[in-house]
C-alpha cells in the first residue's frame, strides 16, 4: 500500500513538473514566433524545369477560387559570377557564397563574436527569402496584409519597398551588384526611389516592382503566394497545392527532395501541447494503476477481519 501511494504521489508531481516546463517552453516560443505571411496564405518556390507561367497555370487550377501573386528572387546579371546584394546605408561588407569582405577586400568572420557591424544586421530576411525579390502588389499584400496606398504607387512607377526601413538611404534604397567569383569586386551601384513598409512579417529585405529591370539584372527563381478563399480548409488547400507541383513532374517525386519547397502560415503551432497531453495521459493511467493496486490490497488486508465477523 504504502508503494502504491508512493508512486501516484511520484507521478503526480512528475507530470506536474513536465507540464509546467512544457507550457513555459511553448510560452517562450511563441512570444518570439515571427510570420511569413498572413494567415492561411501558402509560399511556393519552385526549381523544376516548368515556365513561371506553368507553374502559375497549375496553381489557378487547383485553387480556383485563391489569389495568386507572383515574384521571383534570386537576383543577378548577365555574367555568369555575379550576384546582387541590398546595402544597408554604413555597412560596406560584400557577401558572396556565405563569405564577407569589407571595402579594402580584407575577408570578415560572419559567425566570430562582434564580427558584423550592427549597421550590417538586417531585420528582415529568412531561410525562404533572397534578400532582394521583384513581385506584383498580390504577392506583397499576402505578405503584408493589405497596405499603405503609398505602397501599390511604388510598385507600379517600378520603384522598391523597403521592408527593413533600415534599407532607406538618401534617394531610396541602394542595390550593388558584384563579380562574386573570388572576392566581391564591385560592378555597380544603382539607387532606386524606394517607400518604407514596417510589417510584422519575416521577408525579404527589398521589394521591387514588376516593371523594375535596372540594367541587365536577372531574376531566375519564382515565388508564389497563393492567398486562399475565405473559410478554405488549410490541410484541403495545402493538399491541393502539392498534388498540383508534383504533377508539373514526369518523374516521380522524391519526397526528400522535392522540386518545390512549400509553407503555409498556420500562425504559432505549440508542437509542446502533444507531448503536455502524452505526459498527463501517462500519469492519469499510471494513478488509475496505483488506485487499483492500493484497493486490491486493501480488501486482501481486510479478508481476515470479515471472515471474524
Amino acid at each position: 500500500t504504502v508503494s502504491a501511494v508512493s508512486a501516484i504521489t511520484a507521478a503526480m508531481i512528475g507530470a506536474t513538473a513536465a507540464v509546467v516546463v512544457t507550457a513555459s517552453y511553448a510560452n517562450g516560443t511563441a512570444h518570439f514566433y515571427v510570420p511569413r505571411a498572413q494567415p492561411g496564405v501558402a509560399l511556393v518556390q519552385y526549381y523544376g524545369d516548368a515556365s513561371t507561367a506553368t507553374v502559375r497555370d497549375a496553381l489557378a487550377r487547383a485553387a480556383p477560387s485563391a489569389r495568386i501573386g507572383v515574384g521571383s528572387g534570386g537576383a543577378g546579371t548577365e555574367s555568369l559570377n555575379s550576384a546582387v546584394q541590398v546595402r544597408h546605408p554604413g555597412c560596406d561588407l560584400r557577401i558572396a557564397g556565405g563569405v564577407a569582405f569589407d571595402a579594402t577586400g580584407r575577408g570578415v568572420d560572419l559567425w566570430g563574436p562582434d564580427a558584423v557591424p550592427a549597421a550590417c544586421q538586417v531585420e528582415s530576411g529568412s531561410s525562404f527569402w533572397w534578400s532582394l525579390v521583384r513581385a506584383d502588389q498580390t504577392w506583397l499584400a499576402a505578405l503584408t496584409g493589405p497596405p499603405d496606398p503609398a505602397v501599390p504607387r511604388a510598385l507600379d512607377a517600378g520603384h522598391a519597398v523597403a521592408l527593413d526601413p533600415a534599407a532607406l538611404g538618401p534617394g531610396g534604397v541602394t542595390l550593388l551588384s558584384y563579380d562574386d567569383q573570388d572576392r566581391p569586386r564591385l560592378v555597380q551601384a544603382t539607387t532606386i526611389p524606394a517607400v518604407a513598409l514596417r510589417s510584422d512579417v519575416i521577408g525579404p529585405t527589398v521589394v521591387l516592382g514588376p516593371s523594375a529591370d535596372p540594367k541587365d539584372w536577372t531574376f531566375q527563381n519564382p515565388i508564389f503566394a497563393v492567398v486562399p478563399p475565405d473559410g478554405a480548409d488549410s490541410s484541403e488547400f495545402e493538399a491541393a497545392i502539392r498534388g498540383a507541383l508534383e504533377g508539373l513532374s514526369t518523374e516521380p517525386v522524391d519526397p526528400y527532395d522535392p522540386p518545390y519547397a512549400l509553407y503555409v502560415e498556420r500562425g504559432y503551432v505549440d508542437d509542446a501541447r502533444l507531448l503536455a497531453l502524452a505526459v498527463v495521459g501517462g500519469t492519469a493511467l499510471l494513478a488509475l494503476v496505483a488506485a487499483l493496486s492500493v484497493t486490491a490490497l486493501a480488501l486482501s488486508d481486510a479478508r481476515p477481519d470479515l471472515a471474524t465477523m
